[in-house]
This record gives structure tokens, sequence and C-alpha cells, in this order.
């Protein structure tokens, strides 16, 4: 499942390849990616702010499925 901003400005994308990508929608680039230790089932922003979004992710090998939440950087600078 993917998560788009109110304003169509950012998309999360989920992934089973264990990954979260944060894309520039109006251009299609690529901001930033974030690497899990399963399957990412699940990406929502919080609700009423676009700083912070939750990942869920299925179990795997040794590995608990598991609830995340990240906060997003200011720029795309500050997320390297």
């Amino acid at each position: 499942m993917n998560c788009l901003t109110d304003d169509s400005k950012l998309l999360l994308t989920a992934s089973g390849d264990q990954t979260v990508i944060l894309w520039e929608v109006e251009t299609g680039i690529f901001l930033y990616k974030w690497k899990h230790s399963g399957s990412v089932r699940c990406v929502r922003f919080c609700e009423g702010q676009y700083s912070r979004f939750l990942t869920v992710v299925d179990p795997f090998s040794t590995y608990p499925a598991s609830l995340n939440v990240y906060s997003l950087a200011a720029s795309p600078e500050d997320r390297a």
C-alpha cells in the first residue's frame, strides 16, 4: 500500500523488496530510500502532518513483524 500527501507533492511506496521510497510526484524524482528487515506491507503519513510516517513490516527469517515510525528531514540534503 502506498501513501500520497493531500497536496499530491510526495509519495511513499512500500515494497516487497524490503524498502520504502519517497518520491516527488510532479517530477518523478527519487528522494530517499529506507531499508527494512522484511517486506513492507503498508506505509502511511501521520494524519495532518507529513513530517512523520509509519511502516508495517512482515516477519522475515528471524526478524519479527514490526511497526516503525520515521521522521522526514526538512530538506532532501538532510536525509542522506
